[in-house]
């Protein structure tokens, strides 16, 4: 899936982000928990299960920290192989 990344101001495909919120969801469900925000400021909100919360993470950008340079995007051809 292609999410936004604020530092680069376009579109990119990262499997390693796609692979931390798929866990973070696997841990949601298995605990019974999901996570929400009131608005942009403030810490995360602990709820129950919820799946419009698990949409909601899903709509997940990618932060300016996150190194996803040009050469170190993941694809699917280079999973598993270092970049």
């Amino acid at each position: 899936m292609k999410r936004f990344h604020l530092g680069r101001e376009a579109r990119v495909e990262d499997w390693l982000v796609e692979a931390f919120l798929g866990e973070i969801v696997d841990a949601c469900k298995r605990h019974g928990f999901s996570l929400s925000h009131e608005d942009t400021h403030g810490a995360f909100i602990v709820e129950e299960y919820d799946e419009g919360n698990i949409q909601w993470l899903g709509d997940a950008m990618i932060g300016n920290s996150v190194n996803t340079a040009q050469g170190n995007v993941i694809t699917r051809e280079s999973q598993g192989k270092e970049t």
